[in-house]
Protein backbone atom coordinates (compact mmCIF):
# COMPACT_ATOMS: atom_id res chain seq x y z
CA UNK A 1 0.00 0.00 0.00
CA UNK A 2 1.31 3.47 -0.78
CA UNK A 3 2.57 5.38 2.21
CA UNK A 4 3.20 2.39 4.49
CA UNK A 5 6.97 2.27 4.04
CA UNK A 6 8.75 4.44 6.64
CA UNK A 7 10.74 7.34 5.18
CA UNK A 8 14.38 6.39 4.97
CA UNK A 9 17.36 8.28 3.69
CA UNK A 10 20.71 6.86 2.66
CA UNK A 11 22.74 9.79 1.29
CA UNK A 12 26.37 9.67 0.33
CA UNK A 13 28.22 11.95 2.73
CA UNK A 14 31.87 12.94 2.65
CA UNK A 15 34.18 14.46 5.21
CA UNK A 16 36.22 17.60 4.53
CA UNK A 17 39.15 17.71 4.90
CA UNK A 18 39.20 14.10 3.76
CA UNK A 19 42.07 13.09 6.05
CA UNK A 20 40.45 13.34 9.49
CA UNK A 21 43.50 11.99 11.28
CA UNK A 22 43.42 10.09 14.54
CA UNK A 23 40.56 10.55 16.98
CA UNK A 24 41.62 12.96 19.77
CA UNK A 25 41.65 11.93 23.40
CA UNK A 26 39.16 13.43 25.84
CA UNK A 27 39.75 14.68 29.38
CA UNK A 28 37.95 12.84 32.15
CA UNK A 29 37.56 14.88 35.33
CA UNK A 30 36.73 13.85 38.86
CA UNK A 31 33.21 15.28 38.82
CA UNK A 32 30.94 15.79 41.84
CA UNK A 33 27.25 16.84 41.88
CA UNK A 34 26.69 20.32 43.24
CA UNK A 35 23.45 22.39 43.11
CA UNK A 36 21.92 20.84 39.94
CA UNK A 37 25.34 20.99 38.34
CA UNK A 38 28.78 19.46 38.43
CA UNK A 39 32.04 20.71 39.85
CA UNK A 40 35.42 19.26 39.08
CA UNK A 41 38.34 18.24 41.23
CA UNK A 42 41.98 17.95 40.16
CA UNK A 43 43.40 18.29 36.65
CA UNK A 44 41.76 15.26 35.10
CA UNK A 45 43.29 12.61 32.84
CA UNK A 46 43.24 11.99 29.09
CA UNK A 47 41.37 8.87 27.94
CA UNK A 48 40.72 7.37 24.50
CA UNK A 49 37.21 6.56 23.34
CA UNK A 50 36.66 2.90 22.46
CA UNK A 51 35.61 1.72 19.01
CA UNK A 52 31.92 2.35 18.28
CA UNK A 53 31.57 4.58 21.34
CA UNK A 54 28.72 6.43 19.61
CA UNK A 55 26.89 3.13 18.98
CA UNK A 56 27.43 1.49 22.35
CA UNK A 57 28.21 3.72 25.31
CA UNK A 58 26.19 6.66 23.95
CA UNK A 59 23.07 4.66 23.03
CA UNK A 60 23.25 2.58 26.21
CA UNK A 61 23.48 5.60 28.51
CA UNK A 62 20.40 6.35 30.62
CA UNK A 63 18.74 9.63 29.67
CA UNK A 64 18.08 10.90 33.17
CA UNK A 65 20.01 13.19 35.47
CA UNK A 66 21.41 10.18 37.31
CA UNK A 67 22.21 8.54 33.98
CA UNK A 68 24.05 11.51 32.49
CA UNK A 69 25.90 11.97 35.79
CA UNK A 70 27.19 8.38 35.60
CA UNK A 71 28.04 8.89 31.92
CA UNK A 72 30.14 12.03 32.41
CA UNK A 73 31.81 10.60 35.49
CA UNK A 74 32.91 7.63 33.37
CA UNK A 75 33.95 9.55 30.21
CA UNK A 76 34.25 13.21 31.10
CA UNK A 77 31.86 16.16 30.62
CA UNK A 78 30.16 16.38 27.26
CA UNK A 79 30.67 20.11 26.91
CA UNK A 80 33.56 22.50 27.63
CA UNK A 81 33.67 24.57 30.82
CA UNK A 82 32.66 28.19 30.57
CA UNK A 83 30.09 29.65 28.19
CA UNK A 84 30.85 27.60 25.05
CA UNK A 85 28.34 24.77 25.51
CA UNK A 86 25.75 26.28 23.16
CA UNK A 87 28.37 26.87 20.46
CA UNK A 88 28.28 23.10 19.83
CA UNK A 89 24.65 23.31 18.68
CA UNK A 90 23.07 24.90 15.59
CA UNK A 91 21.86 28.48 16.18
CA UNK A 92 18.21 27.45 16.62
CA UNK A 93 16.58 29.32 19.53
CA UNK A 94 13.76 26.74 19.76
CA UNK A 95 16.19 24.02 20.78
CA UNK A 96 18.56 25.91 23.07
CA UNK A 97 16.65 28.88 24.41
CA UNK A 98 16.04 27.27 27.83
CA UNK A 99 19.56 25.92 28.28
CA UNK A 100 21.96 27.56 30.69
CA UNK A 101 25.64 27.87 29.93
CA UNK A 102 28.19 26.84 32.48
CA UNK A 103 29.79 29.20 34.90
CA UNK A 104 33.11 28.95 36.66
CA UNK A 105 31.68 26.61 39.30
CA UNK A 106 31.32 23.75 36.82
CA UNK A 107 28.81 22.22 34.43
CA UNK A 108 24.99 22.40 34.35
CA UNK A 109 23.53 18.91 34.51
CA UNK A 110 20.45 19.72 32.38
CA UNK A 111 22.69 21.11 29.62
CA UNK A 112 24.85 17.96 29.72
CA UNK A 113 21.68 15.86 29.40
CA UNK A 114 20.50 17.89 26.39
CA UNK A 115 23.79 17.31 24.61
CA UNK A 116 23.54 13.60 25.36
CA UNK A 117 20.08 13.57 23.71
CA UNK A 118 21.56 15.40 20.69
CA UNK A 119 24.39 12.90 20.41
CA UNK A 120 22.00 9.95 20.68
CA UNK A 121 19.73 11.43 17.99
CA UNK A 122 22.71 11.83 15.64
CA UNK A 123 23.77 8.21 16.22
CA UNK A 124 20.21 6.92 15.82
CA UNK A 125 19.80 8.82 12.55
CA UNK A 126 22.94 7.27 11.07
CA UNK A 127 21.90 3.79 12.21
CA UNK A 128 18.46 4.25 10.67
CA UNK A 129 19.95 5.53 7.41
CA UNK A 130 22.12 2.42 6.94
CA UNK A 131 19.49 -0.11 8.06
CA UNK A 132 16.56 1.37 6.08
CA UNK A 133 14.56 2.32 9.19
CA UNK A 134 12.53 5.47 9.72
CA UNK A 135 15.10 8.25 10.08
CA UNK A 136 12.50 10.65 11.50
CA UNK A 137 12.15 8.46 14.59
CA UNK A 138 15.79 9.09 15.44
CA UNK A 139 14.84 12.64 16.46
CA UNK A 140 11.42 11.88 17.95
CA UNK A 141 12.83 9.13 20.18
CA UNK A 142 15.17 11.64 21.82
CA UNK A 143 12.46 14.21 22.53
CA UNK A 144 12.77 16.42 19.43
CA UNK A 145 9.86 17.28 17.15
CA UNK A 146 9.28 14.67 14.44
CA UNK A 147 10.61 15.96 11.09
CA UNK A 148 7.91 15.95 8.43
CA UNK A 149 10.22 14.34 5.87
CA UNK A 150 13.39 12.29 5.57
CA UNK A 151 15.05 15.23 3.83
CA UNK A 152 14.36 17.52 6.79
CA UNK A 153 15.66 14.83 9.18
CA UNK A 154 18.86 14.75 7.12
CA UNK A 155 19.08 18.55 7.20
CA UNK A 156 18.91 18.52 10.99
CA UNK A 157 21.59 15.82 11.12
CA UNK A 158 23.93 17.82 8.88
CA UNK A 159 23.37 21.02 10.91
CA UNK A 160 24.04 19.32 14.24
CA UNK A 161 27.02 17.36 12.92
CA UNK A 162 28.66 20.44 11.40
CA UNK A 163 28.08 22.45 14.58
CA UNK A 164 29.75 19.70 16.61
CA UNK A 165 32.66 19.50 14.17
CA UNK A 166 33.22 23.25 13.87
CA UNK A 167 35.95 23.34 16.53
CA UNK A 168 38.20 20.99 14.56
CA UNK A 169 40.50 23.19 12.55
CA UNK A 170 44.21 23.59 12.04
CA UNK A 171 45.88 24.91 15.18
CA UNK A 172 49.17 24.81 17.07
CA UNK A 173 49.59 22.56 20.11
CA UNK A 174 52.67 22.87 22.34
CA UNK A 175 53.53 19.94 24.60
CA UNK A 176 54.76 22.06 27.47
CA UNK A 177 53.01 22.67 30.80
CA UNK A 178 54.57 26.12 31.05
CA UNK A 179 52.91 27.24 27.83
CA UNK A 180 49.61 25.89 29.08
CA UNK A 181 49.86 28.01 32.23
CA UNK A 182 50.36 31.08 30.07
CA UNK A 183 47.17 30.28 28.18
CA UNK A 184 48.70 29.78 24.74
CA UNK A 185 47.23 26.35 24.02
CA UNK A 186 44.08 25.79 22.03
CA UNK A 187 41.12 24.43 24.02
CA UNK A 188 41.02 20.65 24.18
CA UNK A 189 38.09 19.10 22.28
CA UNK A 190 35.33 18.02 24.65
CA UNK A 191 33.60 14.63 24.71
CA UNK A 192 30.65 15.80 22.59
CA UNK A 193 32.96 17.07 19.83
CA UNK A 194 35.13 13.95 19.78
CA UNK A 195 32.07 11.69 19.74
CA UNK A 196 30.58 13.65 16.82
CA UNK A 197 33.91 13.31 15.03
CA UNK A 198 33.91 9.55 15.56
CA UNK A 199 30.38 9.36 14.16
CA UNK A 200 31.42 11.47 11.15
CA UNK A 201 34.35 9.15 10.49
CA UNK A 202 32.06 6.10 10.65
CA UNK A 203 29.40 7.70 8.47
CA UNK A 204 31.85 8.72 5.73
CA UNK A 205 33.88 5.50 5.82
CA UNK A 206 31.11 3.42 4.24
CA UNK A 207 31.24 0.83 7.03
CA UNK A 208 28.64 -1.90 7.43
CA UNK A 209 26.68 -1.92 10.67
CA UNK A 210 25.95 -5.34 12.09
CA UNK A 211 24.00 -6.53 15.11
CA UNK A 212 25.72 -8.89 17.51
CA UNK A 213 24.76 -12.53 16.93
CA UNK A 214 24.71 -13.16 20.68
CA UNK A 215 20.98 -13.59 21.31
CA UNK A 216 21.14 -11.73 24.63
CA UNK A 217 23.10 -8.79 23.19
CA UNK A 218 22.08 -7.76 19.64
CA UNK A 219 23.77 -4.36 20.01
CA UNK A 220 24.93 -2.60 16.81
CA UNK A 221 28.64 -2.57 15.99
CA UNK A 222 31.04 -1.99 13.10
CA UNK A 223 33.99 -4.00 14.38
CA UNK A 224 34.61 -6.48 17.13
CA UNK A 225 36.14 -5.08 20.29
CA UNK A 226 39.29 -6.71 21.51
CA UNK A 227 41.95 -5.77 24.04
CA UNK A 228 44.55 -6.44 21.35
CA UNK A 229 43.39 -3.52 19.19
CA UNK A 230 45.34 -0.29 18.82
CA UNK A 231 44.64 3.09 20.32
CA UNK A 232 41.50 3.87 18.35
CA UNK A 233 41.03 0.71 16.30
CA UNK A 234 41.18 2.50 12.95
CA UNK A 235 42.89 -0.20 10.91
CA UNK A 236 41.83 -2.86 8.41
CA UNK A 237 38.42 -4.18 9.34
CA UNK A 238 37.81 -7.85 10.02
CA UNK A 239 35.36 -9.63 7.74
CA UNK A 240 32.89 -12.32 8.74
CA UNK A 241 32.72 -11.17 12.37
CA UNK A 242 29.34 -11.93 13.95
CA UNK A 243 29.86 -10.76 17.52
CA UNK A 244 30.52 -7.29 18.93
CA UNK A 245 33.18 -8.59 21.33
CA UNK A 246 35.17 -11.66 22.22
CA UNK A 247 33.11 -12.00 25.38
CA UNK A 248 29.86 -12.15 23.40
CA UNK A 249 31.36 -14.76 21.04
CA UNK A 250 32.46 -16.94 23.96
CA UNK A 251 29.14 -16.56 25.77
CA UNK A 252 27.13 -17.56 22.69
CA UNK A 253 29.44 -20.51 22.00
CA UNK A 254 28.97 -21.73 25.59
CA UNK A 255 25.20 -21.26 25.30
CA UNK A 256 25.11 -23.35 22.12
CA UNK A 257 27.36 -25.99 23.69
CA UNK A 258 25.01 -26.38 26.65
CA UNK A 259 22.03 -26.63 24.29
CA UNK A 260 23.73 -29.41 22.31
CA UNK A 261 24.57 -31.33 25.48
CA UNK A 262 21.01 -31.02 26.69
CA UNK A 263 19.67 -32.25 23.34
CA UNK A 264 22.06 -35.19 23.31
CA UNK A 265 21.10 -36.24 26.81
Amino acid sequence: MPGTKPPTFGPTVTLWPADAGALPSVRRWDLRPADAGLEWMGSGELVDLPDDFVLREVLEAETSEDGVLAFVQAWGPLTPPGGSALDLLPPDPRERGNLRTHDRSGWVLATELHHLHCLRALSRFWLASVTDDDVREAWATEGFNTPHSASLALGWWVDYMNAGLSRFQMHIVVDDAGWERRGYLAREPCLYEVAVRQLAMLATDGVAVQHCANITCRRPFTRQRSARRGRNGYGPRERGVKYCSNLCAKAQAERERRARRKAES
